[in-house]
C-alpha cells in the first residue's frame, strides 16, 4: 500500500487536530473545575461560618432574655411574699387589738 503525500498529511492533521481538542478540552475542564471549585469552597466556608456566628447570637440572646425573665420571676415572687407576709401582720394586729376575727371582717 504507497501513501501518498495529501494521505499523509490528512492523517497526520486529524491527528494533531485531535491532539489540539484534547489538550484545549483538558484546559477546560481544568478551568471549569477550578472555577466551580474555588466558588463551592468559598460558599461553603461562609455557610458555615454565618451558621455558627448565627448560633452564638441565638444563644446569647436567649441567655440574657432568660435571665431578664428570671430576675423577674424572682421580683415578683419577693413581692408577692412581701405582701402576704406584711397581710398577716395586719391580720395578727387586728386579731390582737379585736380578739378573733369574724369572716365578715378578713
Amino acid at each position: 500500500m504507497k501513501l501518498y503525500f495529501s494521505q499523509i498529511n490528512r492523517i497526520v492533521g486529524k491527528t494533531l487536530i485531535k491532539i489540539k481538542i484534547n489538550f484545549a478540552l483538558e484546559i477546560f475542564i481544568g478551568i471549569f473545575i477550578t472555577s466551580f471549585l474555588i466558588p463551592s469552597l468559598l460558599i461553603w466556608i461562609s455557610y458555615n461560618l454565618v451558621s455558627k456566628i448565627t448560633i452564638k447570637n441565638y444563644i446569647s440572646r436567649y441567655k440574657f432574655f432568660s435571665q431578664v425573665l428570671e430576675t423577674s420571676l424572682i421580683q415578683l415572687e419577693g413581692n408577692a411574699e412581701k405582701i402576704m407576709f406584711n397581710t398577716a401582720k395586719v391580720i395578727a394586729y387586728e386579731d390582737e387589738k379585736k380578739g378573733l376575727l369574724s369572716k365578715e371582717i378578713l
